[in-house]
């Protein structure tokens, strides 16, 4: 544990993610993440800011940690792509995403603290001359409303019924289609290629195995955190994409994301390997 600490400790101050102030915020989110405070502590990036819930510091460092400072996403191929970010948590991906040239982020995030987190830091972003748009819904199968089961641990609020993490709160938020969500992005970026982000806690099923062939035509790249409590077995999702053209790719740094490229762009990723990493701006 000492070890992992100091491993920590030295990726923080030599990752060049941060600025030199965001170091140090950073550090000040660790000293005080046991702390529980009712206050939300800021992270300078060359982004814009993205924040931490003081009373949920622990797990949002987590978090932070697995996307920024290991870099599990650094597989995926975000340079100078349309970024569709489902389960968008507090933005930290999405702040990864336009650290490493994306060209466009959309977020999709149900519930409140997190959403109010991630709107804040794309007020931020939007001041570097970033593109990004957040929407405060869930994806699912149809269009309409959907119960998400709240937790007090950030990255488990959940739509499947009956998970023992979920803290026993539930609200109504709305529910957006894949269809719908990628029909919107069109709209703005009609010839762009995609990338499909997922982590939704279980709703990778229906997004995935409920949306039309025609849906994945602009779609390049699909990474999604496969849940075991999810509804279906994650068989069933590769089985289904694959089919549409894609292949598969397991993910070196995590083992429960889950790597899908077009045949094409799979010929390309070994030449581009390093070419997503997050650059200062």
């Amino acid at each position: 544990m000492r070890m992992r600490r100091i491993d920590r400790l030295f990726k923080i101050l030599a990752n060049e993610s941060f600025t030199t102030m965001g170091r140090m915020d950073v550090l000040r989110v660790v000293w005080t993440r046991r702390e529980k405070k009712k206050t939300f502590h800021s992270i300078r990036l060359p982004v814009g800011e993205i924040f931490v819930d003081g009373e949920n510091a622990a797990i949002d460092f987590q978090v932070l940690g697995q996307v920024l400072l290991d870099e599990v996403y650094s597989e995926v191929h975000l340079r100078d792509k349309v970024v569709v970010d489902l389960g968008a948590h507090k933005g930290y991906f999405a702040a990864y995403a336009l650290m490493a040239s994306a060209k466009a982020v959309f977020s999709y995030e149900p519930q409140p603290t997190n959403f109010a987190c991630l709107s804040r830091f794309a007020e931020t972003a939007r001041l570097q001359g970033k593109i990004i748009e957040v929407i405060q819904a869930a994806a699912g199968a149809v269009d309409g409303e959907l119960t998400l089961y709240t937790s007090h641990e950030s990255w488990r609020h959940t739509t499947i019924a009956g998970q023992i993490e979920v803290s026993g709160g539930k609200l109504q938020v709305p529910c957006n289609s894949l269809k719908t969500i990628l029909a919107n992005v069109r709209k703005r970026f009609p010839e762009e290629n995609l990338i499909l982000k997922i982590d939704a806690e279980g709703a990778e099923c229906p997004i995935l195995l409920q949306t039309p062939k025609e849906c994945f035509a602009s779609i390049r790249e699909v990474v999604f955190e496969y849940h075991s409590f999810a509804d279906c077995g994650l068989h069933d999702i590769l089985t289904k994409i694959k089919a549409f053209g894609f292949e598969y790719a397991a993910c070196v740094k995590e083992g429960d994301l889950h790597i899908l490229r077009r045949r094409d762009v799979s010929s390309l990723a070994a030449a581009t390997s390093d070419s997503n990493s997050p650059r200062k701006n």
